[in-house]
Formats: structure tokens, C-alpha cells, sequence
């Protein structure tokens, strides 16, 4: 006989609390239903609210890893430019798992620092999205 699985409490559900997050106290009707989804689904629903962030975790770790045990890279680049595509990937990843604690940081920055920080979240996200088959070793 299998061990049920049970939830994980909510402060690892969703990573960091969001001011404008919807109330998520949990009452016990609230909790079973979320212990039944994760039970039938592997995840409940309250993962999904913050979902860019939930994936962005999943995944910075995992490209972090990649990075140092990779043996190659895509054969339209160099060795340093492939190392340099999986940095600003994991800089815009970075981002998204950490917004809250980022922009509270970039209160300090100037209107063209802050432009110039989000073009390259922006760029790196747009370098996932293009090398993301290329992403195996």
C-alpha cells in the first residue's frame, strides 16, 4: 500500500507573498479541496495563480545546473556565445522567481536603468524561448 502524499504547506506553494495577492487564508474546506486536486493532479490550483513564477523556479535551478555539465551547444554558435545565451536566460529567470525582492532593489535605479534592466529580462526570455529545443545535452 502506497503512502498518500500529502500538500506541501502554502508558504511553499507560492514562493513569495505578493501585495496584491487574492486572500489565501486557508480554511479546511479550502485546504481539502486543494488536498484532492493535489492528490488527483500531482498540483492544485493556488500553484497556477503565480504560475510565471512557480515555472521560473522549477526552472532556474535546473538551467543553473545545465550550464556547468553541458557538453555542447547549438551548432549556428561558439562555445562562449551558447554560455553567454544560457547567462542571460538565467538572469530573466532570475528575475520572474524573484520580482518582488528585484524591484523593491530597483527602487534606487534611474528610469533608463529600470528600461534598460527590463529589455534584458525581456531578451532573455526571448533567448529561452528560442533555444529551448536546444536545451539537452
Amino acid at each position: 500500500m502506497s503512502k498518500k502524499k500529502k500538500l506541501l504547506p502554502m508558504d511553499k506553494w507560492i514562493n513569495k507573498p505578493i501585495h496584491s495577492s487574492p486572500d489565501l487564508t486557508l480554511d479546511k474546506k479550502r485546504m481539502n479541496r486543494y488536498q484532492k486536486q493535489f492528490d488527483k493532479y500531482g498540483y492544485s490550483d493556488v500553484e497556477t495563480w503565480n504560475l510565471f513564477s512557480n515555472i521560473a523556479n522549477f526552472t532556474l535551478p535546473r538551467l543553473k545546473r545545465f550550464k556547468l555539465i553541458v557538453n555542447g551547444y547549438p551548432p549556428d554558435l561558439s562555445e562562449k556565445k551558447w554560455e553567454d545565451i544560457i547567462d542571460e536566460m538565467i538572469f530573466a529567470l532570475n528575475y520572474a522567481a524573484n520580482c518582488d525582492d528585484i524591484d523593491t532593489d530597483n527602487n534606487s535605479k534611474t528610469k533608463e536603468q529600470l528600461a534598460e534592466y527590463h529589455k534584458r529580462v525581456e531578451n532573455g526570455f526571448q533567448l529561452f524561448a528560442k533555444y529551448f529545443m536546444h536545451l539537452w545535452w
